[in-house]
């Protein structure tokens, strides 16, 4: 779908700006916040919301095993504005904290 590959463009590409999220994304695509999740559920089996954060936290992932910045750096790259909060979402997706991922990549 078109679309879907545009919006996943796009994410990609707002990942480190911490004011997008799915209101943005519909914005700029132009399209109803209902008709962007229907879309996304029957293409990726995901909300637009957990898109956003899972590459947000695979970029996350990339950084903690390539780039020697510390977590604070990482989560900000990432577009949080909270490194808590960032630990927190960390942890629950990848089952560990990034310190502790950082440790054993």
């Amino acid at each position: 779908d078109k679309l879907v590959k545009k919006a996943l463009e796009m994410i990609k590409a707002e990942l480190q700006d911490p004011s997008f999220n799915v209101e943005t994304l519909v914005e700029n695509l132009g399209i109803s916040r209902v008709k962007c999740y229907r879309i996304f559920k029957e293409t990726l089996n995901q909300s637009p919301s957990d898109v956003i954060t899972s590459f947000r936290l695979q970029k996350a992932e990339i950084l903690l095993k390539t780039k020697k910045l510390n977590v604070s750096e990482i989560s900000f790259e990432c577009g949080y504005n909270d490194p808590k909060y960032f630990g927190r979402s960390f942890k629950k997706y990848f089952g560990k904290s990034p310190k502790e991922y950082k440790a054993f990549s």
